[in-house]
Protein backbone atom coordinates (compact mmCIF):
# COMPACT_ATOMS: atom_id res chain seq x y z
CA UNK A 1 0.00 0.00 0.00
CA UNK A 2 1.65 3.02 -1.07
CA UNK A 3 1.40 6.92 0.72
CA UNK A 4 -1.06 9.44 -1.09
CA UNK A 5 0.32 11.86 -3.16
CA UNK A 6 0.18 15.19 -1.85
CA UNK A 7 2.26 18.38 -3.40
CA UNK A 8 1.25 22.01 -3.76
CA UNK A 9 -0.48 24.38 -1.43
CA UNK A 10 -4.02 22.75 -0.98
CA UNK A 11 -2.17 19.76 -0.47
CA UNK A 12 -0.29 21.68 2.39
CA UNK A 13 -3.21 23.66 4.13
CA UNK A 14 -5.49 20.56 4.05
CA UNK A 15 -2.74 18.45 6.00
CA UNK A 16 -2.34 21.31 8.35
CA UNK A 17 -5.52 20.81 9.42
CA UNK A 18 -5.22 16.35 10.39
CA UNK A 19 -3.48 15.98 13.49
CA UNK A 20 -3.74 12.17 12.20
CA UNK A 21 -2.08 12.33 9.18
CA UNK A 22 1.93 11.29 8.35
CA UNK A 23 3.20 13.06 5.34
CA UNK A 24 7.02 12.12 4.17
CA UNK A 25 9.02 15.08 2.88
CA UNK A 26 10.63 13.32 0.20
CA UNK A 27 13.80 15.11 -1.99
CA UNK A 28 15.14 14.46 -5.15
CA UNK A 29 14.21 10.84 -6.63
CA UNK A 30 12.95 9.62 -3.48
CA UNK A 31 9.60 10.89 -4.04
CA UNK A 32 8.49 9.22 -7.32
CA UNK A 33 10.24 5.84 -5.89
CA UNK A 34 8.06 5.85 -2.71
CA UNK A 35 5.07 7.16 -4.78
CA UNK A 36 5.55 3.86 -6.61
CA UNK A 37 6.31 1.68 -3.67
CA UNK A 38 9.63 0.90 -4.11
CA UNK A 39 10.32 0.43 -0.40
CA UNK A 40 8.82 -1.49 2.10
CA UNK A 41 9.54 0.73 4.91
CA UNK A 42 7.10 2.68 3.76
CA UNK A 43 4.59 0.31 2.00
CA UNK A 44 4.53 -1.13 6.04
CA UNK A 45 3.77 2.18 7.79
CA UNK A 46 1.16 2.96 5.18
CA UNK A 47 -0.57 -0.09 6.06
CA UNK A 48 -0.18 0.33 9.78
CA UNK A 49 -0.95 3.56 9.84
CA UNK A 50 -4.53 2.81 8.15
CA UNK A 51 -5.23 0.20 10.75
CA UNK A 52 -4.76 2.90 13.14
CA UNK A 53 -6.84 5.32 11.61
CA UNK A 54 -4.35 7.63 10.02
CA UNK A 55 -3.46 8.77 6.72
CA UNK A 56 0.13 9.02 4.90
CA UNK A 57 0.90 11.19 2.11
CA UNK A 58 4.36 11.90 0.24
CA UNK A 59 5.02 14.93 -1.23
CA UNK A 60 8.10 16.92 -2.62
CA UNK A 61 10.64 17.73 0.08
CA UNK A 62 12.37 20.71 -1.39
CA UNK A 63 8.77 22.79 -1.70
CA UNK A 64 8.00 25.79 -0.26
CA UNK A 65 4.89 24.13 0.97
CA UNK A 66 6.40 21.16 2.38
CA UNK A 67 8.94 23.57 3.86
CA UNK A 68 5.92 25.84 5.65
CA UNK A 69 4.20 22.14 6.13
CA UNK A 70 7.12 20.68 8.43
CA UNK A 71 6.54 23.99 10.26
CA UNK A 72 2.88 23.93 10.99
CA UNK A 73 1.35 20.92 10.55
CA UNK A 74 -0.10 18.94 14.10
CA UNK A 75 0.51 15.65 12.12
CA UNK A 76 3.99 13.62 11.84
CA UNK A 77 6.05 14.26 9.33
CA UNK A 78 9.06 12.30 7.77
CA UNK A 79 11.97 14.07 6.22
CA UNK A 80 13.44 11.29 3.58
CA UNK A 81 17.03 13.70 2.89
CA UNK A 82 20.66 13.56 3.63
CA UNK A 83 20.81 16.53 6.00
CA UNK A 84 19.65 17.43 9.47
CA UNK A 85 17.41 18.99 10.57
CA UNK A 86 14.77 19.24 14.44
CA UNK A 87 11.16 19.70 14.67
CA UNK A 88 8.80 18.72 17.23
CA UNK A 89 6.51 16.17 15.37
CA UNK A 90 9.32 15.50 12.83
CA UNK A 91 11.50 12.06 12.13
CA UNK A 92 14.56 11.36 9.71
CA UNK A 93 14.05 8.39 7.61
CA UNK A 94 16.17 7.20 5.64
CA UNK A 95 18.49 3.55 5.05
CA UNK A 96 21.45 3.14 6.96
CA UNK A 97 25.13 1.76 6.61
CA UNK A 98 23.72 -1.29 6.04
CA UNK A 99 21.25 -1.96 3.65
CA UNK A 100 17.43 -3.47 4.71
CA UNK A 101 18.34 -1.22 8.32
CA UNK A 102 16.75 2.40 8.63
CA UNK A 103 17.19 5.48 10.42
CA UNK A 104 14.06 7.34 11.99
CA UNK A 105 16.00 9.72 14.00
CA UNK A 106 15.06 12.95 15.60
CA UNK A 107 18.68 14.61 14.28
CA UNK A 108 18.85 13.18 11.05
CA UNK A 109 20.67 10.29 9.27
CA UNK A 110 24.28 9.02 9.48
CA UNK A 111 26.76 11.19 11.34
CA UNK A 112 23.78 13.48 12.29
CA UNK A 113 22.18 10.72 14.14
CA UNK A 114 21.33 10.66 17.51
CA UNK A 115 23.24 7.52 17.48
CA UNK A 116 26.77 9.77 18.01
CA UNK A 117 25.21 10.70 21.65
CA UNK A 118 24.53 7.36 22.66
CA UNK A 119 26.58 5.14 24.50
CA UNK A 120 27.38 1.48 23.79
CA UNK A 121 27.75 -0.92 26.42
CA UNK A 122 28.75 -4.44 25.41
CA UNK A 123 27.88 -5.97 28.36
CA UNK A 124 23.83 -5.20 28.08
CA UNK A 125 23.99 -7.04 25.00
CA UNK A 126 23.36 -10.84 24.81
CA UNK A 127 26.67 -12.36 23.25
CA UNK A 128 25.12 -15.30 21.44
CA UNK A 129 21.88 -13.03 20.20
CA UNK A 130 25.01 -10.82 18.96
CA UNK A 131 27.06 -13.32 16.97
CA UNK A 132 23.80 -14.48 15.52
CA UNK A 133 23.01 -11.37 13.92
CA UNK A 134 26.73 -10.53 12.97
CA UNK A 135 27.29 -13.59 11.22
CA UNK A 136 23.80 -13.26 9.66
CA UNK A 137 24.25 -10.13 8.64
CA UNK A 138 28.25 -9.43 7.95
CA UNK A 139 27.87 -13.37 5.88
CA UNK A 140 24.70 -12.12 3.75
CA UNK A 141 26.91 -8.56 2.93
CA UNK A 142 30.49 -10.23 2.13
CA UNK A 143 28.72 -13.60 0.61
CA UNK A 144 26.97 -11.64 -1.80
CA UNK A 145 29.64 -8.80 -2.24
CA UNK A 146 26.84 -6.09 -0.92
CA UNK A 147 27.56 -2.37 -0.49
CA UNK A 148 26.07 0.97 -0.62
CA UNK A 149 27.26 0.92 -4.35
CA UNK A 150 27.89 -1.27 -6.98
CA UNK A 151 31.03 -2.71 -6.79
CA UNK A 152 33.84 -4.82 -9.06
CA UNK A 153 34.01 -8.70 -9.04
CA UNK A 154 35.35 -10.48 -5.69
CA UNK A 155 39.01 -11.05 -5.75
CA UNK A 156 42.42 -11.53 -3.26
CA UNK A 157 44.20 -8.66 -3.12
CA UNK A 158 48.11 -8.19 -1.98
CA UNK A 159 48.28 -7.49 1.62
CA UNK A 160 48.55 -3.58 2.75
CA UNK A 161 49.40 -1.66 5.81
CA UNK A 162 46.02 0.63 5.59
CA UNK A 163 43.29 0.97 3.06
CA UNK A 164 41.59 4.31 2.75
CA UNK A 165 38.10 4.92 1.85
CA UNK A 166 37.55 8.50 0.26
CA UNK A 167 34.70 10.66 0.26
CA UNK A 168 33.60 14.18 -1.62
CA UNK A 169 32.61 15.93 1.56
CA UNK A 170 35.21 18.18 2.10
CA UNK A 171 33.29 21.29 0.54
CA UNK A 172 30.27 20.24 1.53
CA UNK A 173 28.17 22.71 3.64
CA UNK A 174 26.78 20.32 6.17
CA UNK A 175 29.89 18.11 6.53
CA UNK A 176 32.00 18.21 9.14
CA UNK A 177 35.39 16.46 8.54
CA UNK A 178 38.81 16.86 11.42
CA UNK A 179 41.09 15.80 8.20
CA UNK A 180 40.20 16.81 4.74
CA UNK A 181 40.69 13.76 2.35
CA UNK A 182 44.21 15.05 0.96
CA UNK A 183 45.76 15.24 4.33
CA UNK A 184 43.63 12.08 5.23
CA UNK A 185 45.82 10.25 2.33
CA UNK A 186 48.89 12.02 2.60
CA UNK A 187 49.47 11.16 6.08
CA UNK A 188 48.42 7.46 5.86
CA UNK A 189 50.62 6.95 3.37
CA UNK A 190 53.73 8.79 4.54
CA UNK A 191 53.11 7.33 7.95
CA UNK A 192 52.89 3.47 6.68
CA UNK A 193 55.76 3.67 4.00
CA UNK A 194 56.98 1.94 2.37
CA UNK A 195 54.23 -0.75 3.19
CA UNK A 196 51.80 -0.48 0.54
CA UNK A 197 48.53 1.88 0.90
CA UNK A 198 45.28 0.90 -0.73
CA UNK A 199 43.29 3.86 -1.78
CA UNK A 200 39.53 3.63 -3.15
CA UNK A 201 37.56 7.01 -4.11
CA UNK A 202 34.51 7.49 -3.76
CA UNK A 203 32.12 6.37 -6.89
CA UNK A 204 31.33 10.19 -7.14
CA UNK A 205 34.18 11.79 -6.91
CA UNK A 206 34.57 15.10 -8.17
CA UNK A 207 37.11 15.17 -11.07
CA UNK A 208 39.09 18.18 -9.76
CA UNK A 209 39.75 16.40 -6.35
CA UNK A 210 39.88 12.54 -7.93
CA UNK A 211 43.14 14.05 -10.15
CA UNK A 212 44.60 15.74 -7.03
CA UNK A 213 44.83 12.71 -5.36
CA UNK A 214 45.36 10.41 -8.17
CA UNK A 215 48.71 12.91 -8.80
CA UNK A 216 49.51 12.29 -4.79
CA UNK A 217 49.54 8.62 -5.11
CA UNK A 218 51.96 9.08 -8.59
CA UNK A 219 54.28 10.64 -5.78
CA UNK A 220 54.22 7.49 -3.13
CA UNK A 221 55.47 4.01 -4.48
CA UNK A 222 53.55 2.51 -1.64
CA UNK A 223 50.54 4.09 -2.96
CA UNK A 224 48.15 2.06 -5.39
CA UNK A 225 44.91 3.18 -6.19
CA UNK A 226 42.28 0.23 -6.83
CA UNK A 227 38.78 0.08 -7.75
CA UNK A 228 37.90 -3.45 -6.28
CA UNK A 229 35.40 -4.05 -3.90
CA UNK A 230 35.10 -2.84 -0.85
CA UNK A 231 34.88 -5.81 0.75
CA UNK A 232 38.61 -7.00 -0.52
CA UNK A 233 40.15 -4.07 0.07
CA UNK A 234 39.36 -4.00 3.92
CA UNK A 235 40.00 -7.69 3.85
CA UNK A 236 43.50 -6.97 2.66
CA UNK A 237 44.27 -3.94 4.85
CA UNK A 238 45.93 -4.21 8.32
CA UNK A 239 43.39 -1.05 9.65
CA UNK A 240 40.99 0.86 7.45
CA UNK A 241 41.03 4.59 7.34
CA UNK A 242 38.05 6.75 5.86
CA UNK A 243 36.57 10.04 7.13
CA UNK A 244 32.64 8.71 8.03
CA UNK A 245 32.03 6.96 4.72
CA UNK A 246 29.45 3.87 5.05
CA UNK A 247 32.95 1.56 4.23
CA UNK A 248 34.32 2.31 7.40
CA UNK A 249 30.94 0.86 8.90
CA UNK A 250 31.49 -2.22 6.30
CA UNK A 251 34.97 -3.00 7.28
CA UNK A 252 33.69 -3.86 11.31
CA UNK A 253 31.67 -6.55 10.03
CA UNK A 254 35.20 -7.86 9.16
CA UNK A 255 36.39 -7.18 12.52
CA UNK A 256 38.94 -4.57 11.50
CA UNK A 257 40.74 -2.30 12.94
CA UNK A 258 38.82 1.59 11.87
CA UNK A 259 40.19 4.77 12.04
CA UNK A 260 37.28 7.69 11.73
CA UNK A 261 38.55 11.15 10.38
CA UNK A 262 35.33 13.52 10.94
CA UNK A 263 31.89 13.18 12.66
CA UNK A 264 30.45 9.81 12.56
CA UNK A 265 27.41 8.05 14.64
CA UNK A 266 29.45 4.57 14.77
CA UNK A 267 32.75 6.62 16.25
CA UNK A 268 32.41 4.11 19.48
CA UNK A 269 34.00 1.10 17.21
CA UNK A 270 36.52 3.51 15.48
CA UNK A 271 39.70 5.00 16.80
CA UNK A 272 38.66 9.01 16.30
CA UNK A 273 41.84 11.24 14.65
CA UNK A 274 41.19 14.60 14.79
CA UNK A 275 45.38 15.43 13.40
CA UNK A 276 47.59 14.32 11.62
CA UNK A 277 49.44 13.63 14.62
CA UNK A 278 46.16 11.70 15.93
CA UNK A 279 45.91 9.67 12.77
CA UNK A 280 49.80 8.68 13.24
CA UNK A 281 49.09 7.55 16.82
CA UNK A 282 45.80 5.43 15.65
CA UNK A 283 47.74 4.06 13.20
CA UNK A 284 50.13 2.48 15.37
CA UNK A 285 47.36 1.96 17.95
CA UNK A 286 44.41 0.34 15.90
CA UNK A 287 45.35 -3.49 15.63
CA UNK A 288 45.26 -3.86 19.50
CA UNK A 289 41.99 -1.99 19.97
CA UNK A 290 40.33 -4.19 17.68
CA UNK A 291 41.39 -7.38 19.11
CA UNK A 292 39.62 -6.20 22.33
CA UNK A 293 36.59 -4.44 21.26
CA UNK A 294 32.75 -6.46 20.40
CA UNK A 295 32.10 -6.16 17.15
CA UNK A 296 29.67 -8.95 16.81
CA UNK A 297 27.59 -6.74 20.04
CA UNK A 298 28.47 -3.11 18.41
CA UNK A 299 27.07 -4.20 15.31
CA UNK A 300 23.70 -5.97 16.76
CA UNK A 301 23.24 -2.71 19.45
CA UNK A 302 23.53 -0.24 16.00
CA UNK A 303 21.81 -2.22 13.35
CA UNK A 304 19.14 -4.42 15.67
CA UNK A 305 18.58 -1.81 18.12
CA UNK A 306 18.85 1.24 17.42
CA UNK A 307 18.30 1.19 13.59
CA UNK A 308 14.50 -0.51 12.37
CA UNK A 309 14.43 -3.36 9.85
CA UNK A 310 11.58 -3.38 7.47
CA UNK A 311 12.15 -7.43 7.29
CA UNK A 312 12.15 -8.34 10.69
CA UNK A 313 8.95 -9.31 12.40
CA UNK A 314 8.14 -6.28 15.36
CA UNK A 315 9.35 -3.81 12.59
CA UNK A 316 5.63 -2.88 12.37
CA UNK A 317 4.77 -2.46 16.10
CA UNK A 318 8.24 -0.79 16.69
CA UNK A 319 8.19 1.48 13.95
CA UNK A 320 4.63 2.87 15.24
CA UNK A 321 5.76 3.18 18.77
CA UNK A 322 8.48 5.70 17.94
CA UNK A 323 5.79 7.44 15.91
CA UNK A 324 3.60 7.67 18.98
CA UNK A 325 6.32 8.79 21.21
CA UNK A 326 6.99 11.75 18.50
CA UNK A 327 3.32 12.69 18.43
CA UNK A 328 2.74 12.48 22.19
CA UNK A 329 5.95 15.27 22.31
Amino acid sequence: MPPRPASGWPAALRLARDPRSITIHARDTWHPDILRGKFDFFEILTARAAAEGWTVHAMPGASRASRWLRRRGPGLHLLVADRPAYGPRLLHALPGYVWGFWYLDEIGPNADSSLRHAEFHPGLIDPAAARHAFDGIAGHMLRHNVSRFPQAGRQALPQAAAAIFCQDIDDFRTSRPYLDTETMVQTVVTACAPDPVLIKLHPRQRPPRADRLRALADRHANARITEASVHDISAAARVVVTQNSAAGFEALLQEKPVITCALTDYHHATLVARSPDALRTALREAPEHAVSFDHPAYVAWFLTRRLLEPQAPDFADRLWARLMAKAAV
